[in-house]
């Protein structure tokens, strides 16, 4: 089990750095101009909406990380 979180968290990591690059590639970017449409949201999308929407779910996640190792702390398993 301890593998496999230490596999998890080193891929996220590794996962954040690459992002950490994208996000300084697209200071420059007109974030706004390009754009794509979900057909079945019927939403009109642009690469800042998404870069938020990213942010956010890895926010989420960061949160439930958390309170999943309070949970093991709490009963003594870290």
């Amino acid at each position: 089990m301890a593998v496999y979180k230490a596999k998890s968290l080193s891929n996220w990591l590794t996962q954040q750095v690459r992002l950490e690059g994208m996000i300084e590639k697209a200071y420059s970017a007109d974030l706004q101009r390009k754009f794509w449409f979900i057909k079945w949201l019927f939403m009109r999308y642009t690469v800042g909406d998404f870069l938020n929407h990213l942010v956010s779910h890895d926010e989420l996640h960061i949160d439930q990380a958390r309170r999943a190792l309070a949970a093991y702390e709490e009963r003594g398993e870290v």
